[in-house]
């Protein structure tokens, strides 16, 4: 699968926002988060994935729709156990869809990938605790 480029740019320019605690935690790929590394941390885990069921190969999609693939993916998480907080990805003009998205305690890249090609994503971001967050794409 090649991603159009476009797409990779808009990946990597999104600006990515963890619900911690009540309060938005916003990262980016590609720079360092002491944030996001505590919040690892606080969790007990040394790695996470950043992943969302919304609008399936970048396909604007219904509410109706996404709210109903989200419901899925929360459902795929919990039947493996793991732990998670709800995220927002969005645009940073405010251009684009933002996109509700899980932030996955403990799931590897591989596992994450995994549910990423099941749910017609092109990548997730990939977090391990000391590394900048990272785009990994799905096959």
């Amino acid at each position: 699968m090649t991603v159009p480029p476009d797409l990779i740019a808009a990946y990597r320019a999104a600006i990515y926002e963890i619900d911690a605690n009540g309060e938005p935690l916003a990262f980016h790929v590609d720079r360092p988060s002491a944030r996001v590394d505590a919040l690892l941390a606080a969790h007990g885990a040394a790695e996470a994935v950043l992943i969302t069921a919304y609008n399936p190969r970048s396909k604007i999609q219904s509410e109706e729709k996404n709210a109903l693939a989200h419901g899925a993916l929360i459902e795929a998480v919990r039947a493996v156990g793991k732990d998670y907080v709800l995220t927002r990805a969005r645009d940073p003009g405010d251009n684009g869809p933002t996109e509700a998205g899980l932030f996955v305690f403990d799931l590897s890249r591989d596992g994450g990938l995994a549910l990423a090609r099941r749910f017609g994503q092109y990548a997730i971001v990939y977090v391990e605790k000391g590394a900048p967050p990272a785009l990994a794409f799905a096959d």
